[in-house]
């Protein structure tokens, strides 16, 4: 990890550099030089993504900074599932972290290997060939001395393009995410996420804990369509509109002429980089 002399030293030499790019932009227009759009715009991206690495180094200069992330989404509306699923994977790639794919469907007694056989519902038994789970997951407490159940059945996918098809019966997905502050990052995602399209929402619930999926405990009954009814909102999305309202930025959003990746891609930039910039007001 950088020493705060160091980030300093980074953000003085960025400035620099602004600075220089700046007088020659100004020195090519009295002089009536040909301005290159190209070069122009490829070097205020390259500022603009530094930028975002001082801010999120700064941002984690006193927090722990965990490489690990497990990530669940839970909605019975598929399409905005995977929606969300994807945008956090391509979030990802980008920034080369590693990824380990999940479908989560409800719990099923009689696909359970760790009860024998006689002991497993009588009611439905499993075909023949029928895929088995990776894990099982229990409910989490909610209250200090709550019952643990099973409850979440996890099916691991071996490639990317066989997660993006959901499978019948299945009520979420996960990831399990390793990479530089990927905690950091994505942490701050949990909540529910709300899609609107002509005047009907649908919600997904979003959980991250820092840690392997299998120590992750889902919520009390998150197999039922009601809940995650009373969670907070985290953000909302108007597909109609094209327009999204992130509560903890306090602020709507556009993603014209975007995909939906890059939307959840800015906001979660934004939402560091203010989480970075209080952090410097703090220490002012």
């Amino acid at each position: 990890m950088r020493t705060l002399k160091e980030i300093l030293q980074r953000i003085d030499a960025l400035l620099a550099e602004v600075s220089m790019a700046e007088d020659n932009e100004l020195c090519a227009f009295y002089q009536g030089q040909k301005n290159e759009e190209a070069a122009t715009c490829s070097m205020v991206d390259a500022v603009h993504q530094a930028l975002n690495d001082i801010l999120l180094e700064i941002q984690l200069f006193d927090m722990d900074r965990k490489s690990l992330l497990s990530l669940a989404i839970f909605g019975d509306h598929k399409d905005h599932v995977m929606e969300l699923g994807v945008a956090y994977e391509m979030l990802a790639s980008r920034r080369g972290w590693s990824v380990r794919h999940y479908h989560l469907k409800p719990y099923r007694k009689d696909l359970d290997e760790s009860i024998p056989q006689d002991q497993r519902s009588s009611r439905r038994r499993a075909a023949s060939g029928e895929q088995r789970p990776s894990l099982t997951l229990k409910n989490r407490k909610e209250t200090e001395d709550g019952i643990q159940e099973k409850i979440v059945d996890v099916y691991s996918s071996e490639t990317a393009g066989e997660w993006h098809v959901m499978p019948d019966k299945a009520i979420g997905v996960a990831l399990q995410i390793r990479g530089e502050a990927a905690f950091a990052v994505l942490e701050p995602e949990f909540g529910v996420h709300e899609f609107t399209t002509k005047g009907t929402a649908k919600r997904c619930l979003v959980e991250t804990t820092g840690g392997l999926l299998v120590q992750y405990e889902p919520p009390a009954g998150i197999t039922r369509r009601s809940a995650f009814r009373d969670q907070p909102l985290r953000r909302s999305y108007d597909l109609d509109q094209r327009t999204a309202r992130d509560e903890c930025l306090d602020r709507n959003l556009e993603w014209t002429g975007s995909a939906f990746d890059d939307l959840v891609a800015l906001a979660i930039e934004m939402h560091w980089n203010q989480r970075a910039w209080a952090a410097i007001e703090d220490q002012s």
